[in-house]
């Protein structure tokens, strides 16, 4: 299949970068998206409102996909039940509003960048359109793809299955080859239009596939091979199958842990692969285990933690018990010390093991976290940006918000206001999803963004002093 993964890989066979990179995520008809919204992704993108507002099903279609592409079975367009995300119905994933006629199909469209800094960026929109399918399940509905989405000319490709719309000029081979670099490599040398060539749509998982068909005439089969048939697969795939996901509840810390790939793709939620990243980095990339120490000791949790094997199928993974430095004995297993510390290692093993371009999608990683650590946590999300990873977070901290800003005005070690995106979910009265986008200036405020924590603080805090002052004038 023809551009199915356009990831770099190093000499070890691991991804190094993500050419294809997350800029812009649009949903409309899914969920509480009735029309369509549209949310820049920036490499720290923090998602943030009050609860059920559509932060959560902002990435749900992400990660639809993505347990699609990595399940064991044909599941068809999507896997509705998986270990990323779990529905029993279709229409659940359907816009239904209160008083309005609910939706029919849903739409998710993700524009890509692909390119390295310095040299020109392409930058490609694929809208792909889902429907209840007539025997249950999900059906594919048509995938557009625009291979030009600034240039109001350019004409975009709509891929219906059994069908495909070209635009009238121009040949078959330069069509593609325009459209997909590389996805000519496995055609005839020698095509003409006059040649037999028909090309389809089908359905494959998650988007539709072109299949070219081409009769060739003997002067170009040489051997007598009269039929060639190719796959294009346009859709960004190593986008959606290279997130890790992060979600809110992270497990239980265990005594010991099933043995678990330790680099690039991490199919389903990332918790589970922690203890062998760990153990991986001990024996061969100490640096990184440094680093995730430190960004321990920076939250105010241990001084230093490390993986070992048991045996061929589990590890364990250990942590000091102190904040500060101690020794060797002061190393135990982390299910004997606080949740806290268990709750928040995932989160920094992501980070670090993640490369250039891939998404990190983090629920509440301020949870089990002291306001101080918080703070530290904000710091770290920034640095992760800063080397690259598409961190996607949802918060509800307003100390972590508050964090973000301060370092966008230190100017001699804080981050670049372009880096950050911070979208505020909400819902209006028939219960649509409303997402309004702040943009920070280099001193880190912010404009009319409808921040409502610390209204929310300050009327618990008034409240209490009045009640203490009510109390202290009657005497009580």
């Amino acid at each position: 299949m023809v551009g199915a993964d356009r990831s770099m890989r190093d000499r070890d066979g691991n991804r190094t970068a993500a050419p294809d990179r997350l800029v812009r995520l649009e949903l409309e008809g899914f969920k509480s998206f009735r029309d369509r919204t549209s949310v820049e992704i920036r490499p720290l993108t923090i998602l943030a409102g009050r609860n059920s507002s559509g932060k959560s099903s902002l990435v749900q279609p992400l990660l639809l996909m993505k347990q699609t592409l990595e399940s064991s079975h044909d599941p068809g367009a999507l896997e509705l039940s998986g270990p990323c995300v779990t529905f029993t119905q279709a229409d659940q994933l359907l816009w239904t509003g209160a008083g309005e006629n609910p939706a029919t199909q849903w739409t998710c469209t993700l524009t890509v960048e692909r390119g390295t800094p310095g040299s020109p960026l392409e930058r490609n929109r694929f809208s792909v359109t889902y429907s209840p399918g007539k025997r249950g399940g999900i059906e594919l509905a048509s995938t557009r793809i625009d291979t030009d989405p600034a240039d109001p000319a350019a004409v975009p490709l709509t891929l219906v299955e059994g069908a495909v719309a070209w635009p009238p000029s121009a040949g078959i081979a330069d069509m593609i080859a325009a459209r997909f670099p590389g996805g000519t490599a496995s055609l005839p040398q020698s095509i003409s239009d006059g040649e037999g060539i028909e090309v389809v749509a089908e359905a494959e998982r998650v988007a539709h596939v072109l299949v070219i068909h081409l009769q060739l005439s003997k002067s170009v089969s040489g051997a007598g091979r009269e039929h060639w048939a190719v796959t294009v697969d346009p859709f960004p795939r190593s986008v959606v199958q290279s997130l890790i996901f992060l979600p809110g509840l992270r497990g239980m810390p265990q005594r010991t842990y099933p043995l678990a790939r330790a680099s690039g793709r991490f199919p389903g939620p990332f918790p589970p692969y922690v203890a062998s990243v760990l153990q991986n980095w001990t024996e061969f990339a100490p640096e990184k285990l440094g680093d995730v120490a430190e960004d321990l000791r920076d939250l105010g949790l241990t001084w230093k933690v490390e993986a070992r094997h048991v045996d061929d199928t589990a590890v364990e993974v250990l942590v000091g018990r102190l904040a500060c430095s101690g020794g060797a004995d002061d190393l135990v297993s982390i299910a004997d010390v606080g949740v806290g510390t268990s709750q928040i290692l995932p989160v920094l093993v992501a980070l670090h093991a993640a490369f250039p371009g891939q998404i990190v999608h983090v629920e509440q990683p301020e949870l089990h976290l002291h306001p101080r650590a918080q703070v530290a946590m904000a710091q770290i999300l920034a640095r992760a940006a800063q080397r690259g990873v598409i961190v996607i977070a949802e918060t509800h901290s307003s100390v972590m918000l508050t964090a973000l800003q301060t370092l966008i005005a230190r100017s001699d070690q804080g981050i670049d206001p372009d880096l950050v995106a911070l979208h505020w979910f909400d819902r209006d009265e028939a219960g649509a999803t409303q997402v309004r986008t702040a943009q920070l200036d280099d001193d880190g405020s912010y404009g009319d963004w409808p921040v409502d924590f610390a209204d929310v603080e300050m009327a618990a805090e008034r409240a209490f002093v009045e009640a203490a002052m009510a109390r202290a004038a009657s005497g009580g």
